[in-house]
């Protein structure tokens, strides 16, 4: 688990790594997080064997899951009910992993319409066959962010007077900003380190030709900004003010806000997100945003050349309705659009 598990008081092994320290984006960029996650995966065994828990319950994370749910079901006699709670969303792309995730779980809980359709149809196509089967159904309990949403929202005045009183701004602020003053930019760059350096830099950037009036075709030169950069990690901090001193223009102009991200939301008018549940937890809260994301060259070059991955849409909104209803910006894309 990692820092939001414990806030809501879940109690972790001794000596657990947290997942904040070993998730990683990609797949070349995961290789100096190979020894974390091996250190993690001898210790979930081994809390595993100790406790001799009744219910093992995978959460994401597949790259870890997978294996663990084999040892689990292969080693451990009688072996705990397997429940994978948000499978791996390698069903939009690599469609033979329902069914192993299917034969290795008792029980399935998907977040998405599709994703439970496909699951179920893995499912029931692997029982007609006897290959194997799911021992309990795949259910479809939606996803957690409707509730969390729909439990959190704040009034556009109230979110930003929480912003600018908690708030600490880079470089200190140029003058006195009030609640109402110009606009308000939320950008949500990481929840991994990787994303601090392949994705902050294009976001910032982006945000430098707003305040400079460089977009394309248009003027923005005249309006008065404050952007307000969610800081998802308290030691992402420094690299993140590293990363905005870059650019003289943004001086006074930057919030760096520790609280929860929905609070920087709502306060803004728009939103610059990276790719994954926070872009979905923005669309929920109604804010127009534009999703940017980025992995390093070479990682991109095996996902489209050889996995033949289509990076057309990576944004889950776009991905759940099938269409691209919010821009993304991937890649190559200029940050000046």
């Amino acid at each position: 688990g990692g820092s939001f598990m414990r806030q809501c008081g879940v109690a972790m092994a001794e000596g657990q790594v947290s997942t904040d320290v070993v998730s990683s984006i990609g797949l070349l960029e995961a290789i100096p997080f190979l020894g974390r996650g091996l250190r993690a995966m001898r210790q979930a065994k081994r809390g595993i064997r100790q406790e001799k828990w009744d219910v093992v319950v995978a959460i994401d994370y597949p790259g870890f899951n997978l294996p663990l749910l084999k040892w689990v079901k292969k080693t451990l006699v009688p072996a705990p009910s397997l429940v994978y709670y948000i499978p791996p969303n390698e069903w939009l792309f690599l469609k033979n992993r329902a069914n192993v995730v299917c034969d290795l779980s008792d029980r399935v809980l998907c977040v998405y319409p599709e994703e439970f359709r496909h699951y179920r149809e893995a499912a029931l196509e692997m029982s007609r066959s006897g290959a194997g089967k799911c021992s309990k159904p795949v259910d479809y309990v939606g996803h957690p962010l409707v509730d969390y949403v729909d439990s959190s929202k704040l009034g556009r005045r109230a979110a930003r007077e929480e912003v600018l009183k908690e708030g600490r701004w880079c470089g200190g602020a140029a003058a006195a900003v009030e609640v109402e003053d110009g606009a308000m930019i939320a950008v949500l760059p990481a929840s991994r380190k990787q994303e601090l350096r392949l994705v902050l830099p294009v976001m910032l950037e982006a945000c430098a030709n707003l305040v400079e009036g460089r977009l394309e075709g248009r003027s923005s030169a005249k309006r008065a900004f404050t952007f307000v950069v969610s800081v998802a990690r308290e030691d992402f901090g420094p690299k993140i003010e590293e990363e905005v001193a870059k650019h003289p223009s943004l001086r006074g102009k930057v919030v760096l806000f520790s609280g929860h991200s929905h609070v920087a939301v709502q306060a803004a008018d728009a939103c610059i997100s990276k790719s994954g549940s926070c872009s979905l937890e923005v669309s929920l809260l109604g804010i127009p945003q534009v999703v940017v994301y980025k992995v390093g060259r070479l990682t991109a070059f095996v996902l489209k050349r050889v996995l033949r991955f289509d990076l057309t849409n990576v944004a889950l909104v776009n991905l759940i309705l099938g269409r691209a209803a919010i821009p993304e910006l991937i890649q190559q894309e200029p940050p000046s659009r």
